[in-house]
């Protein structure tokens, strides 16, 4: 990927003095035009950098008063404009958002798994030695205190958010209570519950299958 970035100038404030005196033909106004240096990624402020800059131009014969003492006074009084930190507030407005939507996703699993439906389906994680592997679960049914759930045929070795397409749940049973599946949650081995799915999930492909050729232990 190509990133386009740099050092741009700004102009941040065009005024007119009308006290100021040309240090040329000692006339009175000023015009005034004050820059600031920023950083930009694809033409995208970043933030200001640098101090700022000044042209000052006589009113009335129009010659350059850039070392006339009232540049410090205007330089002093002019705001850099928010727009030049445009590339810091979209990162701090990214973060927030990803910040909240992690903690209504963490919400919502708690939900769904302190009141378990049939067809959830929980991804767990499993962290052994130093792999890492995935597999779902799927809420076959509930009785009182316990949930009853299907696996899946496959196992993965990277994050996955669906069933591939040769995968389904098998009808062998696997018996929790409320209480276990919140341990879980809390471990961090539930990683993600789903409902209200559409089929291109998989979620809802499940077989019989032959449980004494089945070697799964959730």
């Amino acid at each position: 990927m190509i990133f386009i970035y740099g050092r741009k100038k700004a102009k941040i404030k065009k005024t007119t003095d009308h006290i100021g005196t040309c240090t040329t033909c000692n006339s009175i106004g000023l015009e005034f035009e004050i820059f600031r240096d920023y950083f930009h990624l694809f033409w995208i402020p970043l933030f200001p950098v640098g101090d700022k800059e000044s042209r000052v131009y006589c009113t009335k014969c129009g010659k350059p008063n850039n070392f006339n003492p009232r540049v410090k006074h205007f330089e002093s009084v002019t705001s850099t404009p928010i727009y030049l930190y445009s590339g810091v507030l979209i990162f701090l407005m990214l973060i927030g958002t990803l910040v909240i939507t992690n903690i209504n996703t963490q919400k919502e699993k708690a939900l769904f798994v302190a009141d378990p439906k049939v067809g959830d389906v929980y991804l767990i994680r499993k962290d052994v030695n130093d792999s890492t592997y995935y597999y779902f679960l799927r809420v076959a049914r509930t009785q009182g205190d316990t949930v009853i759930v299907y696996p899946n045929a496959f196992q993965y070795f990277s994050f996955v958010y669906k069933l591939n397409d040769e995968d389904y749940f098998v009808t062998q049973e696997f018996f929790f209570t409320k209480n276990e599946l919140k341990e879980l949650l809390e471990k961090g081995e539930i990683n993600g519950v789903d409902r209200d799915y559409d089929d291109s999930y998989g979620f809802n492909r499940v077989k019989d299958l032959d449980t004494d050729s089945l070697r799964f232990s959730p």
